[in-house]
């Protein structure tokens, strides 16, 4: 004998499965402040590279920056923004994935790759000069791209558009 299913058994699983899914897919900052970070090698003007990067410019932001993620989408990063040019230092605590630093002088300037930073390590990642941007995207995707010191941003204008606080 069939028993049937009651009435409220059909939705609430439809609902338990939709959530598990949900819960499966990697975090989305949805509420996170995007800009386009275009890359190209002097002296032409060529983009030769694009990254979507999430803004960290303030404390809040920066202090967390990409702890606990589990994944980074290609071409895809975190964007620090500093409100000063200064000499500036980051650490992979908490940090699960391996990431490239790429750091940024006020002209929008390269000045320096940190490949593949060993995650959840404390040691210190210094700028190799002052700085007021640091661009963090998956280890290795800086090569993988033809990212190098030297090639120039746009970050000009994304800090006119999210002026660091």
């Amino acid at each position: 004998m069939t028993v049937p299913m009651p009435t409220l058994a059909k939705p609430l699983g439809a609902l338990i499965v939709l959530f598990s899914i949900a819960c499966t897919v990697p975090s989305i900052q949805s509420h996170a402040e995007t800009t386009t970070i275009i890359f190209s090698a002097p002296p032409s003007a060529t983009p030769i590279a694009t990254i979507t990067a999430e803004i960290a410019r303030n404390g809040t932001t920066r202090a967390r920056g990409l702890m606990f993620r589990s994944h980074l989408m290609p071409r895809h990063g975190m964007v620090f923004l500093f409100p000063r040019r200064d000499t500036v230092s980051f650490w992979m605590k908490d940090t699960y994935i391996s990431l490239d630093l790429i750091f940024l002088d006020d002209m929008g300037r390269v000045t320096g790759i940190h490949r593949d930073a060993t995650p959840l390590s404390t040691r210190a990642i210094p700028s190799p000069s002052p700085v007021v941007a640091v661009l963090e995207v998956a280890g290795g995707e800086a090569a993988r791209l033809g990212i190098t010191v030297g090639h120039h941003t746009n970050l000009a204008a994304v800090l006119r558009a999210f002026p660091p606080q």
